[in-house]
């Protein structure tokens, strides 16, 4: 699990890994992210992507506050909605990072 410090600013990122042999192209990408307990943070919002890397990443710059619903020593789940196309076809892959927000004294 990831661990974020209440009040940082930080990317979230996740991977898309090309399988041996294939390659494709990574499109575009949303992210969604909820606590464990279900309380949506954010809902399908536009996040970056990196087509050049290897693996290719995905992200997401947040800030996590209490403006932004964070709450110090919380889990959350961040599942990003990437469109990518691979030999003429899209195919949606859903990577996902789980993450903790916790207190800047707790590291």
């Amino acid at each position: 699990m990831v661990l974020y410090l209440f009040g940082e600013h930080e990317d979230i990122i996740a991977t898309v890994t090309e399988r041996e042999g294939v390659t494709c192209t990574l499109d575009s990408a949303t992210v969604t992210i909820k606590s464990v307990a279900g309380i949506v943070i954010r809902d399908d919002v536009a996040c970056s992507v990196d087509d050049t890397t290897s693996p290719k990443e995905v992200w997401y710059h947040e800030t996590f506050s209490t403006a932004n619903g964070y709450v110090e020593d919380t889990e959350y789940v961040a599942t990003f909605k990437t469109t990518l196309t691979r030999v003429g076809a899209d195919y949606i892959p859903k990577p996902v990072v789980n993450f903790k927000v916790v207190a800047a004294d707790d590291e």
